[in-house]
């Protein structure tokens, strides 16, 4: 059974103190006007339409948020899976790679966890982080910053001159 759309009070919760204003069109423009216009698109296709935004987007606290009121309006767990799958084709594979634990929110999460713990180091539990998050420009650093960091080593290596 595909369930109507329900009174959002997210703005309110979260922004209400801070920006009222923005809250209120939230909760109720947003949420409550054109997510109730379910005569004319159902509150379960307005998910994966805006799933596939936040996804392109790489606005992933939002899609997490989203991919939970997708189940509430009726997406599997399967159909979210076939989505990103798509998506991944045409917005990119590293952007699957970060929705997929929070589809799943448990065994793909986990066991990529146990991986990095066990076979790689705190550089990649930082990157991983930091993609999750959408802050791929923070990884791009990161990255220029452990190769300077290698290759300075390994030619002070070569020169056998040694910092403590």
């Amino acid at each position: 059974m595909i369930k109507m759309a329900e009174k959002q009070t997210a703005g309110r919760d979260y922004l209400g103190k801070l920006a009222p204003k923005f809250a209120e069109l939230n909760d109720d423009v947003l949420f409550g006007e054109v997510w109730a216009r379910e005569d004319k698109l159902l509150a379960r296709d307005r998910s994966m339409i805006t799933i596939a935004a936040l996804f392109s987007a790489g606005l992933y606290p939002q899609l997490k948020s989203h991919l939970e009121l997708g189940k509430k309006h009726g997406i599997t767990k399967e159909e979210a899976v076939e989505i990103v799958t798509q998506l991944a084709f045409y917005c990119g594979w590293p952007k699957a790679w970060s929705t997929f634990p929070l589809i799943e929110e448990g065994g793909l999460k986990q066991n990529i966890q146990k991986d990095r713990q066990t076979t790689w180091g705190n550089d990649d539990l930082c990157f991983y982080s930091l993609l999750v998050a959408g802050r791929q420009g923070e990884v791009l650093v990161h990255v220029i910053a452990i190769y300077l960091r290698v290759h300075v080593h390994f030619a002070l290596l070569q020169d056998k001159v040694h910092f403590l």
